[in-house]
């Protein structure tokens, strides 16, 4: 018999279908986001919905959320030298 999780107080689970429902979802947790946030991806697009996730990236670290973001180098393109800038003014570590 396979057994579930319980989930503890204030936890929910709700189903996203698609990037029309993930990613303001995404945006509101990161800026819901108090002490740190840790992400990991294959591809990182820092254009469209991407640049809207990197976006609350940034306002989150630069209210002092520690910022931990982890992808894929053959999926996601060098970081350009406008997001470095951007990012390094925040609690970032981008892990290519």
């Amino acid at each position: 018999m396979r057994s579930h999780p319980v989930l503890r107080d204030g936890h929910q689970i709700k189903l996203l279908q698609g990037g029309a429902d993930f990613f303001p979802e995404l945006i509101r947790a990161l800026d819901a986001a108090r002490s740190h946030i840790q992400l990991e991806t294959y591809i990182f697009d820092f254009h469209g919905d991407g640049a809207y996730v990197a976006a609350a990236l940034e306002r989150a670290g630069r209210r002092g959320v520690r910022v931990w973001v982890v992808v894929d180098g053959v999926g996601t393109p060098k970081l350009k030298e406008e997001w470095r800038a951007r990012l390094g003014r925040g609690r970032w570590r981008w892990n290519a």
